[in-house]
């Protein structure tokens, strides 16, 4: 191991570090076990010794790091340590997932023989009433959001999202564009009329029986003011959604707002986040998170929906290993495979909801789930990353679902960044029967 191996596992191990002992701050008032605390401990006092060895080597001159290298080869021994951190760190994950089930299993336990006692006595002729049964439903619903809140903590203890309150994102977005574009001279504020009353639109609304699931692309060119990051299409996005939960449908939306960490030049290197995975993960973890199809399904007890959920558990860590390998500038991980990792979970979120509507509901036709992804196009790769995944999603539905997609961007002129791979999705989707295009300019 020569010094620049040496110190890319230094850093590499740094920021693991760093990155689990902000985990393990969170975790530790939560699982309070003898287990945990010695998981624990095992991890910070081999983190404690790699930090000394490390202090000691950065502490050094570059000639003498190359010295100490030579000397004395830490190959072997900063391997073990490694090793020996990981190992912990994963001792560490494997007690926390049997604590999850535990408590689980506790949780579904008490449920079980709540509803036995409460069945038991509300079932008696005497306690039949209307007064019972709301009583009951009540009892069941505050059980039920338990576990799903339960379960969705534990999906995000993987992803690591940030908390946001979706429907106040989505009021703060139509608030910051209303204020962007509403009170232009000679320019028309945006009209959602014109949009739904479009053939494309109206036909990627349709479900038909041949095509159930379908693809909208809507793009714009953005006039006035010359001084904003937003779009003007933006608004299509908002408008949609707003529609969509009047009705409500099961809808899940990712918003791109100018003050995101990944809007910026699209041809760089290497992004600090990837962000086509976010965009996707925001999806799934939406569709949970925020939908009551989504809830019902996490809360449910049958044996089948737990080995689904069980699943999606994990896709999400497997999600949250790659975009943490990423983050940490691993050469073995790129924005294509944690794009992959998402999308994966993506696919999973929407089964879990399809196989309890299938089960649930008696009803024949497909249970039609909405996506919408707004400003696509400020998004690194987002043609091979963001969209054509979720056209693969739209061409190859989960069994029992049809799914309906919008993505919402700026219309690039040619030579402009990212219009070579709006023009080769749009060249390579004309002839596919769920793919439609709306185009609506700020001045048309």
């Amino acid at each position: 191991m020569n010094k620049k191996e040496t110190e890319q596992q230094l850093d590499d191990m740094i920021q693991t570090l760093k990155d689990e002992y902000a985990r393990i701050g969170r975790l530790t008032a939560i699982y309070s076990s003898s287990k945990i605390q010695e998981c624990v401990a095992t991890v910070f006092r081999l983190g404690i010794e790699f930090l000394d060895e490390a202090i000691v080597y950065y502490s050094r001159k570059s000639s003498g790091r190359i010295l100490h290298v030579l000397r004395r080869p830490p190959d072997l021994d900063l391997k073990a340590k490694v090793s020996a951190i990981r190992d912990a760190i994963g001792e560490l994950v494997k007690e926390r997932e049997t604590l999850d089930r535990l408590r689980l299993g506790r949780v579904e336990d008490k449920l079980d023989s709540n509803l036995q006692r409460a069945y038991s006595i509300f079932l008696r002729p005497s306690f039949l009433s209307f007064h019972t049964c709301v009583l009951t439903a009540a009892f069941h619903s505050d059980i039920s959001a338990e576990i799903a809140g339960k379960r969705l903590a534990e999906i995000n203890a993987f992803l690591d999202l940030p908390y946001v309150n979706a429907s106040d994102k989505l009021d703060d977005f139509a608030s910051l564009l209303d204020g962007a574009f509403s009170r232009l001279k000679r320019l028309r504020p945006f009209n959602a009329a014109v949009l739904f009353c479009k053939p494309s639109f109206c036909a990627w609304r349709k479900v038909r029986q041949s095509e159930p699931s379908s693809f909208l692309l809507i793009h714009g060119r953005t006039v006035a003011p010359h001084n904003t990051s937003l779009s003007w299409t933006s608004q299509a996005s908002v408008e949609v959604v707003r529609q969509l939960q009047t009705e409500h449908a099961i809808v899940a939306w990712h918003l791109c707002e100018p003050g995101d960490a990944y809007i910026g030049d699209p041809i760089r290197v290497r992004d600090p986040s990837p962000t086509a995975a976010l965009a996707l993960l925001s999806l799934g973890y939406g569709l949970l998170d925020t939908t009551s199809a989504g809830r019902a399904a996490l809360a449910s007890l049958t044996p089948g929906a737990r080995v689904r959920f069980d699943l999606l558990r994990d896709r999400a860590r497997s999600a949250g290993e790659k975009l943490a390998a990423y983050r940490n500038a691993s050469k073995v991980v790129n924005l294509m495979d944690c794009s992959r990792a998402a999308t994966a979970f993506l696919r999973g979120s929407i089964a879990l909801i399809a196989q309890h509507g299938l089960t649930s509901l008696s009803c024949p036709d497909p249970l039609t789930i909405y996506f919408v992804v707004d400003r696509f196009d400020a998004i690194p790769l987002f043609d091979t990353a963001l969209l054509r995944p979720l056209m693969e999603l739209v061409q190859n539905p989960e069994a029992g679902t049809a799914l309906k997609v919008v993505v919402v961007g700026e219309r690039k002129l040619r030579g402009q960044k990212g219009s070579d791979g709006v023009a080769e999705f749009m060249e390579d989707c004309k002839k596919k029967t769920c793919w439609g295009v709306v185009e609506i300019d700020q001045d048309s």
